[in-house]
């Protein structure tokens, strides 16, 4: 069997759980063909050479397989090249002399070693750290010294306009904040957000009664939402607030912000389910979808 390489660089705005996901769908992707994967390395944040789609940095992702042929190459390189999470891939074919340095890098033959860690600092974790999709209490634990970035705008899979979120030092000084997404969360500009979030909570309230008729639209309805799976019905990639939000607009006319829409924990294969709908504190509602092949 013949040995190949694919590396791919995922877009580091998404979830800690969406990024994982993203790769083991390329993993399947490869197991379901009928590759056997020799080795995966998931290589974590890496700095860019150059900027791409304004970012500089990526998530990497390193997967070394084997094939009778390499006819999968043409199949996995057209979904990496149309999958908008992927910044950037590339697939080699290695020789013996690239397996031999392969293994030798696994086995530790290869590179310098590793200084020892010291041990880190231990903080306290607010309980608005562990609120933000994508980030569990572990990752906040030790995102915290980091510093607090509050959106200014919504940042997908990561928070909401006017949350409040721990993130890596270079991911809010290189990006958030001169995208103009976030701002450090000081005394001065939290005090500015308590204003303003007082002023949503009168606007929200005010438009309960629209609310109201909203909700009366989505009783007894389901969507259908199209997704690519594999034979055995697991779905390749997620389903997110986003395509419920969209599938909410096109087949019933409703209109919600896509916050506003809470999923299941579990949305991995083909099947009915369904969502919440948090309106407002004092109105929630239900809607049920079912996921179909593509």
């Amino acid at each position: 069997m013949k040995q190949y390489e694919v590396t791919f660089i995922v877009d580091p705005v998404l979830s800690g759980d969406e990024i994982k996901a993203t790769a083991n769908m390329y993993q399947e992707m490869l197991e379901n063909e009928g590759c056997t994967i020799v080795h995966r390395d998931d290589m974590g944040l890496k700095q860019l050479a150059y900027p791409i789609n304004k970012k500089n940095s990526g998530i990497y992702f390193c997967m070394e397989y084997k094939s009778e042929s390499g006819a999968i190459i043409p199949k996995i390189e057209l979904a990496l090249f149309r999958d908008e999470r992927i910044m950037r891939f590339l697939t080699i074919s290695l020789d013996k002399y690239g397996i031999k340095y392969n293994e030798d890098k696994r086995n530790g033959l290869i590179g310098k070693a590793k200084k020892k860690e010291k041990p880190k600092k231990t903080v306290s974790i607010s309980d608005d750290l562990t609120k933000i999709e994508g980030i569990t209490s572990k990752v906040a634990g030790a995102l915290a010294n980091a510093g607090v970035n509050s959106f200014s705008k919504d940042v997908d899979n990561l928070g909401y306009k006017h949350d409040k979120v721990s993130v890596k030092p270079g991911f809010g000084r290189n990006f958030l904040i001169p995208q103009k997404m976030g701002v450090i969360a000081n005394a001065t500009n939290l005090k500015k957000l308590d204003a303003i979030l007082a002023e949503e909570e009168a606007k929200e309230t005010a438009r309960l009664d629209e609310y109201k008729e909203l909700a009366a639209k989505l009783v007894d309805q389901t969507l259908n939402i199209a997704v690519k799976a594999g034979t055995s019905g697991k779905i390749f990639g997620s389903v997110t607030n986003v395509q419920i939000a969209n599938a909410l607009k096109e087949q019933l006319g409703v209109d919600i912000e896509r916050k506003k829409i809470v999923l299941p924990e579990e949305v991995k294969a083909l099947g009915s389910y369904v969502a919440e709908i948090n309106f407002h504190k004092d109105l929630q509602s239900k809607i049920g979808f079912e996921l179909i092949q593509d």
